[in-house]
């Protein structure tokens, strides 16, 4: 574990704070929480009005960042609303050496699917241990925990700073649209991370509603706290 780093994106959320911090303790892990701040220089400098998907998206970018600057080889992030796998710890070491062993980029490690595969979209690429490895297309969508290398960590810094946003206005600036749909990528299950499904920030009931039933159908007692 010395070679992977953790990092929460928390906002100044002190409850979710204070559980994310009683979850990983069960598993003997200590992230590190992160939240990029500095959104009034952003929005002063491009003389525009961020939205919650840009802040997300900075937020994540900059955890990259981070990531990238501690010289480990592998890194982590995941939000502060979810749910994690009891022996997260054990199961990371797995994880790991699979993304290692088999060159992958990025592996999706928790994500939004209101359903269990395998489905018509989803390939069974391998498997490992208690996993198995999927490819997904462009629909899936989630950013709740991933794993990737270092080397992905450079090209998505190098390539989608945030000038990207105002240079490509009709390509979406978001975690899901550019961290997780680009390079070798997989998503395994069983997941890791579990989102809770309380979607407090989101006026869209459809939406409220699909992050429910995500929860609903991923989630179980007995393997996540």
């Amino acid at each position: 574990m010395n070679n992977i780093s953790i990092y929460i994106i928390n906002c100044n959320n002190e409850s979710r704070k204070k559980r994310m911090i009683d979850r990983f303790k069960h598993v003997n892990l200590i992230p590190t929480f992160n939240c990029f701040t500095n959104i009034s220089d952003i929005e002063s400098k491009f003389n525009t009005i961020l939205s919650i998907p840009d802040k997300c998206m900075l937020s994540h970018m900059d955890c990259i960042k981070k990531f990238y600057e501690s010289n480990k080889p592998l890194g982590i992030i995941c939000e502060d609303d979810i749910y994690i796998h009891k022996t997260l710890d054990k199961e990371i070491e797995k994880i790991a050496g699979f993304i290692n062993k088999n060159q992958y980029d990025i592996l999706l490690l928790g994500y939004l699917l209101n359903y269990k595969p395998p489905y018509h979209y989803h390939n069974l690429l391998t498997s490992f241990d208690n996993y198995k490895v999927y490819d997904y297309n462009e629909q899936l969508w989630g950013t709740q925990m991933y794993m990737l290398t270092r080397k992905y960590a450079k090209y998505l810094l190098d390539n989608f700073p945030i000038q990207w946003k105002f240079e490509n206005i009709n390509s979406p600036w978001a975690a899901d649209w550019i961290i997780t749909k680009n390079g070798k990528r997989a998503m395994i299950y069983p997941m890791l991370a579990v989102e809770e499904g309380d979607r407090i920030c989101d006026n869209d009931s459809g939406q409220k509603r699909y992050h429910r039933e995500c929860n609903k159908i991923q989630y179980n007692s007995k393997i996540y706290i």
